[in-house]
């Protein structure tokens, strides 16, 4: 605000100038709204964000985690990859990703748009083999047997010696 003594201010004054606190009345009545009093624009903040998190921010392949997020002065909040909206400056939202994700919180307000990001790993188990077996365990040359397995997590099995190749986790 420009100090007391500037012409603007007088100029007013001395319009208004019906009674000596009519002047003084009218400069405390325009003293709070600042510039948009004295015919210029307010300024609005941009929107903040306070914080952005993960939990867990590593997970297995299957599993969830859980977004936070705390802003100020947000007026929409949106979450990508994915279509998130939301309107609350603080918030969670669950997710389960294939593969290792970074997220981008975008806060929002006619000021403008400001931007934070978290990430999650996501690590794939290793296979396992839950059984292999020949029936019967024991042949003579020339004779045959049958194997079984069965797996988990595995999208293709190989014995060896030999070239058995399958993409079914048993048989």
């Amino acid at each position: 605000m420009p100090p007391v003594d500037s012409p603007s201010l007088v100029k007013i004054c001395s319009l208004r100038r019906s009674a000596a606190g009519l002047c003084l009345l009218f400069l405390i009545l325009i003293a709070p709204a600042g510039p948009l009093g004295c015919g210029g624009a307010s300024k609005l903040s941009m929107p903040a964000i306070e914080s952005f998190t993960a939990s867990p921010n590593s997970i297995v392949a299957g599993s969830s985690s859980t977004l936070s997020w705390n802003t100020v002065g947000a007026t929409s909040i949106s979450l990508t990859p994915g279509s998130f909206q939301f309107t609350s400056s603080s918030g969670t939202a669950t997710v389960s990703p294939t593969a290792t994700t970074t997220y981008t919180l975008t806060a929002t307000n006619s000021a403008g748009s400001v931007t934070a990001t978290a990430s999650i790993t996501v690590t794939v188990p290793l296979p396992k083999i839950n059984s292999f077996t020949a029936s019967p365990s024991s042949i003579k040359s020339g004779s045959s047997s049958t194997l079984s397995w069965n797996t988990v997590g595995a999208t293709s099995v190989a014995i060896t010696p030999g070239t058995f190749t399958s993409s079914s986790a048993s048989g």
